[in-house]
């Protein structure tokens, strides 16, 4: 697959809309203003020895993680965290990606967790942040999107979009 070079696919930001569906009944609920996401999908490496004392090396474990600073800084968003820490049950994340000409892109993670340590960080000449930490658990396989699993907030239409990997899905919105 060549990429070619295309001006128009440059972004300058992100989009700055994502939500959260968790509880029982799980429905969607805004995570408000963010600075930065970070979703960092990681592949690691290990070394088999063979019997003749060749050493192979192979994929191994793959990490994936969505690091979210949180703009608002009230204690609602305090809140939301510890409430994510305690669901029961599973969290799913969506996510305007920003638009690239006419094409908006988007992000669904139908699985995750939240990790690490809340922190509340107060940079100098900068807004307070809001940490949220969260892991990625894969499915069994690649998995399909459809809209009915998509918050009102999508641009998504009615065409399913499969995945490229068992742990998120990043695609171009395909309108009715």
């Amino acid at each position: 697959m060549a990429l070619g070079k295309n001006n128009a696919r440059i972004r300058s930001h992100m989009g700055d809309n994502g939500h959260l569906k968790y509880g029982n009944p799980g429905a969607w609920s805004q995570i408000g203003k963010s600075n930065r996401w970070s979703l960092t999908y990681e592949l690691g490496d290990k070394e088999a020895v063979m019997a003749d004392e060749t050493v192979v090396s192979m994929q191994s474990i793959r990490k994936v993680t969505l690091e979210i600073d949180l703009a608002q800084s009230h204690p609602e968003e305090m809140a939301l965290i510890d409430q994510l820490r305690n669901s029961e049950t599973g969290i799913e994340f969506w996510g305007d990606a920003g638009k690239i000409g006419t094409e908006y892109c988007e992000v669904y993670i139908p699985d995750l967790i939240v990790t690490g340590s809340t922190k509340l960080e107060t940079p100098a000449g900068d807004n307070i942040k809001i940490q949220l930490n969260l892991k990625v658990n894969p499915q069994s396989d690649v998995f399909e999107v459809q809209d009915v699993d998509l918050p009102t907030a999508t641009n998504h239409g009615g065409t399913a979009v499969e995945s490229e990997n068992e742990f998120f899905a990043y695609f171009v919105v395909i309108p009715d």
